[in-house]
């Protein structure tokens, strides 16, 4: 277990010095990660060593945005205010299984689509575009939405993949109505997450 010393660092490092750890995303529903639980209750029977994503954890990730000076949060809910006036609502259905970067060395363990909305696939273009002009480096790779199951942290986790791969996978579907700015504490019982701001798409700002 990391020393209280790690969680000290980091608490300083994000407060003394104007941080703040953030993240875009869709947040889900309890009936959303209900299924999500239920489809990971086999697999974290079968030892390994895997960090579940904790049930209030769950979320789909647009942008990771990583430690940001707090004086650019504003900056950053204008420029989603933006962008939602001009998107659209849209649906996502999960309904197949993966991980990254392959399964060779899986590292990431995941529920991902068959098929991805053109609305989501542009609401997360021109996330990364409009955040380009606040210094935000831009995604190099293409945009995969996936909902994450967990992480691999060390050593031989093939029975897993293979009871993963024979499962059938739940059939989520995941409405797109809300973008949240998510701020990401480190705490020694694990992440703690704290929306900033929520904004409906194609509408005005809904929370603080």
């Amino acid at each position: 277990m990391p020393q209280f010393g790690f969680y000290l660092k980091h608490y300083v490092m994000q407060n003394e010095f104007g941080q703040f750890r953030l993240f875009i995303c869709i947040e889900l529903s309890e009936k959303v990660k209900q299924s999500i639980a239920a489809f990971q209750a086999p697999l974290q029977k079968i030892p390994a060593n895997i960090a579940w994503t904790p049930l209030v954890n769950s979320h789909l990730t647009l942008k990771f945005l990583g430690n940001t000076e707090k004086t650019k949060v504003e900056q950053i809910r204008s420029a989603l205010l933006r962008i939602a006036a001009e998107a659209n609502e849209s649906k996502i259905l999960f309904d197949k299984t993966g991980v990254f970067p392959g399964f060779r060395k899986p590292r990431v363990l995941w529920l991902g689509c068959s098929q991805t909305p053109k609305e989501l696939t542009g609401l997360a273009t021109k996330i990364d575009e409009h955040l380009s002009g606040l210094g935000f480096q831009p995604e190099k790779r293409v945009f995969q939405p996936h909902l994450t199951l967990g992480r691999v942290r060390a050593g031989d986790v093939r029975q897993v993949i293979e009871k993963m791969q024979q499962a059938q996978p739940p059939k989520i579907s995941v409405p797109v109505k809300l973008i949240t700015l998510m701020r990401s504490r480190l705490a020694p019982s694990g992440a703690v997450y704290t929306p900033l701001t929520q904004i409906a798409v194609h509408s005005e700002t809904v929370g603080e």
